[in-house]
């Protein structure tokens, strides 16, 4: 006999402690707040995002969490995505990247301009 979604619930909140409850919840999450990119400094918005799939987490929008810079013909270069994890955790490992470049190219802008003057 396979037991039901009542009983199964019942012996989960006896042997789980309630904070470790709370994290399981299958609610939908709430959409976070908009913000300003820290990157591009575009202001990125949740409003017509239903699924926390597609939700766009501060301090990065989604643009440049997926792309990394531009080929000179003017096509999009996509990051690679992380082959383990689940997508939560995919998605946090391509924030920090694009954190990453962005801290990178800000570092090489500054050393090029103390050897050659600002441009």
């Amino acid at each position: 006999m396979i037991p039901d979604i009542a009983t199964i619930a019942a012996g989960l909140s006896e042997a789980l402690p309630p904070e470790l409850l709370a994290q399981l919840s299958c609610l939908p999450e709430e959409p976070p707040a908009d913000f300003t990119c820290v990157i591009c400094e575009r202001e990125a918005t949740n409003r017509w995002n239903y699924s926390p799939r597609d939700f766009e987490r501060p301090p990065v929008c989604k643009s440049c969490e997926t792309v990394t810079g531009y080929a000179w013909t003017g096509q999009s270069r996509h990051r690679t995505k992380p082959t383990g994890g689940t997508h939560r955790d995919k998605h946090e490992a391509l924030r920090i990247d694009a954190l990453a470049d962005a801290i990178a190219e800000a570092a090489t802008r500054r050393q090029w301009e103390n050897k050659h003057g600002r441009a």
